[in-house]
């Protein structure tokens, strides 16, 4: 001890490791923490079909969950994807519970995916997601139709090519999604509010956080395929029609997006680039969705965060798309440094008093 502190500048440089091992341990860490994003596909049996969607978005860490859904698979989640794939298993009181914990629990993103009165499982899902909204105190719904365009789709009329156009205050999701994103099978979108149903084509509901982020063309259709009949859209009714909404919740700082088609079924996906010769902005779309809803809470709101969206370290700004080498890399490097050089100050120090 006499020796250490008849050395200050040997006692410094060692507070000085210390203090710089602790800070490159902390940089590090903070480098491998990713937002969790859970996808809850009920009754899939390969997950491998979610793999092109979850290889290409890194910024997130991916759970895939297709069976025996209960609160732990979600606590730490900052983000739930709920894919209804088998229609006949419908979501257990349990289920419905638990999902309304984690989303009471605040600053959480839910995105729940429908799907059409196409044939009757189509229907089921409809019932079932529809339950789903109005058990985590949702407003919005899915109408029982289907939306069909026989200009703008990818081969079927009932495979459209929607656009990504959000009401002002979101208008940055629609940010590198010039193309459309496929929307199969898809209902509208409407809202349910004191037993009094609305359509979202025209005025919102006032005192209601709802935006509409997802149309389909001008020449779109509304078709009824099995009972019962829409309650609000007139069947074979055009125009451009909601397929995605977005309800917010300020008090518990949640969102909510509602889609009215699944995100995959067959051979369509949401997340299609090109279908035929088709180019599609599906992923840049889920990707701007994603990306917006595990941001920080006092910014998700209205702004799209600035995240690492690569292993390889390039950052990607949804405002410019610029690639720029990130501040905590550049302090790591600096930390190595520093400590760098302390190593070779002890070390001639050592030398020095063992020379003496």
């Amino acid at each position: 001890i006499v020796m250490w502190l008849k050395r200050p500048i040997l006692t410094l440089l060692m507070v000085m490791l210390l203090l710089t091992i602790i800070h490159i341990n902390t940089i590090t860490v903070g480098e491998v923490e990713k937002p969790i994003v859970v996808i809850y596909a009920k009754g899939l049996v390969d997950k491998d079909v979610l793999k092109p969607l979850t290889n290409s978005i890194t910024s997130v860490e991916w759970r895939i969950i297709t069976g025996n859904f209960t609160f732990k698979n979600i606590t730490d989640a900052k983000m739930l994807i709920v894919v209804k794939v088998d229609p006949k298993d419908n979501f257990t009181v349990i289920e419905l519970s638990d999902i309304n914990r984690w989303w009471r629990s605040g600053g959480k993103t839910l995105w729940v995916f429908g799907d059409s009165d196409h044939d009757m499982d189509g229907c089921l899902r409809i019932n079932d997601t529809n339950s789903l909204l109005e058990a985590i105190g949702s407003v919005l719904r899915l109408e029982n139709c289907e939306v069909v365009d026989e200009v703008s789709n990818v081969g079927i009329v009932n495979a459209i090519i929607a656009n990504v156009n959000p009401d002002k205050p979101l208008d940055f999701l629609s940010i590198s999604t010039s193309h459309g994103v496929l929307m199969y099978r898809s209902s509208v979108i409407v809202a349910k509010i004191d037993d009094t149903w609305h359509a979202l084509e025209g005025q919102l509901p006032k005192d209601r956080h709802i935006y509409r982020i997802v149309w389909s063309d001008d020449n779109a259709k509304v078709v009824d395929n099995l009972e019962p009949k829409p309650i609000i859209h007139k069947v074979n009714s055009s125009g451009k029609l909601v397929l995605t909404a977005v309800e917010m919740f300020p008090t518990t700082r949640n969102l909510l997006i509602v889609s009215g088609g699944p995100l995959f079924f067959n051979n369509y996906t949401m997340w299609s680039v090109k279908v035929g010769n088709t180019t599609l902005s599906g992923l840049e779309f889920i990707r701007n969705i994603v990306l917006w809803g595990t941001s920080k809470d006092n910014v998700r709101l209205f702004t799209l965060p600035t995240v690492t969206e690569t292993t390889t370290k390039t950052t990607t700004s949804f405002i410019t798309r610029t690639k720029t080498v990130p501040p905590d890399i550049t302090m790591y490097y600096s930390a190595l440094a520093v400590m760098l050089v302390v190593i070779v100050g002890l070390a001639y120090l050592a030398f020095t008093v063992r020379r003496g």
